[in-house]
Formats: C-alpha cells, structure tokens, sequence
C-alpha cells in the first residue's frame, strides 16, 4: 500500500490515518489501527466518484476523504448526496471515531 494519509471527514466527525504507521489521528492523539481496518476503508471507497451533490435542498450530509499517495491527492466529497455504499461508509467513521 502506498499511500501516504487518509483524511476523512463525515458530518462532524474528523480524523487522519497513516497507514504505513498503522495510526489514526483523532482529536489530537494517536490510536493503533489495524491492516484489516485501513484495507475495509479503501475497500469501501475505491468506486466512489470524485464529487455528488444535491442542490434541491439546504441542509443534510456533508463528506470528504482525501487520499494522498505519490505526490498527489485524490478527493471525494458529498453535500446532500451519497454513494450508494455511504451507510456502510458512515458506519465504518462511527466506529472509528469511537476510539477516543
């Protein structure tokens, strides 16, 4: 795996992970994070498009990831529309998240 951090962000839930130190950044400390865990991540977005938006209405789900790997930066990111995958995807953050 050659990518360098994972910054994912959905709805207010925020976080950083390096995969080649197996650590998730969230609020600031430092958590241990498994292969399986990172694998399941890139897994869950690898088919995502870069952008879904819903102008219809004003408020409702905001997210982003970025992937930087060989000097680049891959982003996907939603306001008010998802992938077809986002409740897998949300339930994977919360997970995550619940670490701190």
């Amino acid at each position: 795996m050659n990518i360098d951090k994972i910054e994912v962000q959905n709805n207010d839930k925020e976080f950083t992970i390096y995969p080649k130190k197996l650590s998730v950044y969230i609020e600031g400390k430092v958590y241990y994070i498994e292969q399986e865990r990172i694998e399941e991540l890139i897994r869950i977005i690898r088919t995502w498009k870069s952008e879904y938006t819903d102008n219809s209405h004003t408020d409702g789900i905001s997210f982003c990831v970025k992937v930087h790997s060989d000097g680049k930066v891959d982003v996907m990111k939603g306001r008010r529309a998802v992938p077809e995958n986002y409740e897998e995807f949300n339930k994977y953050v919360r997970k995550i998240y619940d670490r701190r």
